[in-house]
């Protein structure tokens, strides 16, 4: 989205709703930056991280799949050609929710770890 962007002769970024998806995005991805940044501290101190890594791979893929879904909202039709940006991050976002260990996989191993720190073992 260009700073003109316009609809209906008007800046798309006067529009209350895209300022609220705007926001939200930026919100997600901050939030994910803390918790990206908290990990590769656990790693750079020797600490254990598998949780934080499986919470920096769901969210990170999830958030990155609703930012997404919001652009094509906020670009509409356009957001669906080829020719844009937007259409390949969608293409692009869809795999990261795949690879890597599926999100649910990443579900079982946080999981894992949150019962494993109070003490309660999950059968294999």
């Amino acid at each position: 989205m260009g700073q003109d962007a316009l609809q209906f002769g008007k800046n798309l970024a006067n529009n209350q709703s895209i300022q609220f998806m705007v926001a939200d995005m930026a919100s997600e991805i901050e939030a994910l930056r803390s918790l990206v940044y908290r990990t590769a501290w656990l790693v750079d101190n020797g600490r254990p991280f598998t949780k934080e890594a499986g919470m920096c791979k769901l969210l990170g893929s999830e958030i990155a799949s609703r930012c997404i879904d919001r652009a094509l909202q906020i670009h509409g039709a356009l957001g669906f050609t080829r020719d844009g940006w937007v259409e390949r991050g969608w293409r692009d976002s869809r795999i990261n929710e795949i690879f890597e260990g599926t999100n649910e996989i990443q579900r079982i191993v946080i999981a894992s770890e949150l019962f494993q720190e109070i003490g309660v073992r999950i059968r294999p």
